[in-house]
């Protein structure tokens, strides 16, 4: 009876393993419609987000997420973050990774995360990323047009070192455009200070990496045990809508549980009047 309970216990252990290895190498799109009247109806705009890379070594990896990318099409791509490691020294991979998105999406918007301030060589980073052609939107905002649909692009430097600046960012923003704030950190969403972006896309959660049946997340950065706020959407009070994409990579362990490495297809459908 022993050996039978403790052969049933090593193959679940083995199970549960291959599992954690496979969510983390083989990456899916989740998609994520969200419907707004400041939006003519008919007309339907797409982004790509990527988070939490963590300056990922894998050649494979990279593949991957291109090959999903590219079967998009994506009228813009937001990197929320945490593109590299606080310990990464050599970008290749990450430059591999840019070139082969920006042949796919030449509008590709980035804001720094905590990881990136941690980085000896943040602003190496940042430099080599703007000579790509990213568009650096640490505490800035744009006015982008899509196919005669015009939005307002509003990125924050990381809020979980305090480096961020709402006013800057939204300063050009009009209320009559759809508005989107991009933060590595979901915890913005204390920080608005009378903004009310339409949308707030974030990453750093990670989903919790590690996730439980009816439960959900046991530990996020910043949010702490059990959060509220760990992956998916969520509507705040002043009427915002904040997604918070549970990112491609890891941080401290390399593993997750029922929380698949991931991109995120974020579609904004226009509900409005002709």
């Amino acid at each position: 009876m022993f050996d039978k309970m403790f052969y049933l216990t090593a193959i679940a252990v083995l199970v549960i393993i291959a599992d954690m290895i496979f969510e983390v190498n083989f990456p899916i799109i989740r998609e994520v419609n969200i419907d707004t009247e400041k939006i003519e109806k008919g007309k339907e705009i797409v982004f790509l987000q990527i988070s939490d890379f963590h300056g990922s070594s894998s050649v494979e990896l990279v593949n991957k997420m291109v090959s999903k990318a590219d079967k998009i099409k994506p009228d813009a791509v937001f990197i929320t973050g945490d593109l590299v490691d606080e310990t990464t020294k050599d970008f290749d991979n990450i430059h591999i990774l840019i070139k082969k998105l920006y042949s796919i999406c030449s509008d590709i918007f980035f804001v720094s995360g905590n990881h990136e301030w941690n980085n000896d060589k943040k602003t190496e980073l940042l430099r080599k990323l703007k000579e790509l052609g990213v568009k650096i939107s640490n505490n800035k905002g744009f006015n982008f047009a899509i196919r005669g649909t015009d939005i307002n692009i509003c990125g924050v430097d990381d809020s979980y070192r305090g480096q961020d600046n709402i006013e800057k960012a939204m300063k050009s923003a009009d209320n009559k455009n759809y508005i989107i704030l991009i933060s590595h950190s979901p915890k913005i969403r204390d920080r608005l200070r009378g903004h009310s972006p339409d949308l707030i896309i974030s990453g750093h959660t990670h989903g919790g990496q590690v996730r439980l049946p009816l439960i959900g997340a046991i530990i996020s950065p910043v949010e702490g045990l059990f959060p509220k706020y760990d992956k998916g959407i969520y509507k705040l009070n002043n009427g915002s809508i904040l997604y918070i994409d549970s990112g491609v990579g890891t941080s401290k362990l390399p593993i997750r549980f029922l929380n698949r490495s991931q991109m995120s297809l974020i579609k904004i459908v226009g509900t409005g009047r002709d």
